[in-house]
């Protein structure tokens, strides 16, 4: 049976430099397919599944700040009220904390889970579904500021120094995680969530 995760994808990086207390702000993109969408947050209606970014490191829940955008005002009215919806490219952005990112960088391993319930721009929905994607800490992901090319052996963003096995010997602390875009195959439907299937 086809669920909301067959007309949804999710792609997470981190934006920008770490700010001055060391957080690192974190863009999640949702790709939807032409023709559908997702509930905003808040939802239109209580009867109707926000979409929800929800984030775990080492298996255990991590509070962040999501700042969910307002979406867009559909033609599709329910009990008189146009609904607001989420369309394909639509970015929800939070922020990681030093401490739960240095956590992150322990545990290799930052998990986002993103609840969404797709629907047709004609009103048809299908049952919610929860996508998952990863990204793992890495060391020397990308460039640091001050090196303009690593050398052969050197990974990209290792400062100055590396060994010849590729490791680095002064890692760029401030080298951004990078994103592992292989998806995670759990899309699954969620049974505890509100909602329905069928015509709004």
């Amino acid at each position: 049976m086809a669920t909301s995760a067959d007309k949804v994808r999710i792609r997470a990086h981190f934006e920008g430099p770490p700010a001055a207390d060391g957080s690192r702000a974190i863009a999640v993109r949702l790709l939807i397919a032409p023709g559908w969408h997702v509930n905003a947050n808040p939802a239109s209606f209580e009867s109707l599944i926000p979409t929800t970014l929800r984030t775990r490191v080492a298996g255990k829940p991590v509070r962040l700040e999501v700042r969910y955008p307002l979406g867009r005002t559909s033609a599709i009215r329910l009990q008189g009220k146009p609904l607001k919806v989420y369309e394909n490219g639509t970015v929800l952005t939070a922020r990681m904390p030093a401490p739960k990112l240095i956590a992150a960088r322990a545990d290799d391993e930052l998990v986002l889970d993103v609840a969404v319930q797709s629907c047709s721009d004609q009103g048809t929905c299908l049952p919610p579904a929860e996508l998952t994607t990863r990204l793992r800490p890495a060391s020397c992901g990308f460039a640091s500021p001050d090196v303009k090319k690593a050398p052969p052996h050197c990974p990209i963003g290792c400062s100055r120094t590396c060994t010849q096995a590729g490791r680095c010997d002064q890692p760029d602390p401030s080298a951004p995680l990078r994103i592992d875009d292989a998806h995670d195959a759990r899309h699954h439907q969620q049974s505890t969530l509100r909602g329905h299937t069928g015509n709004r």
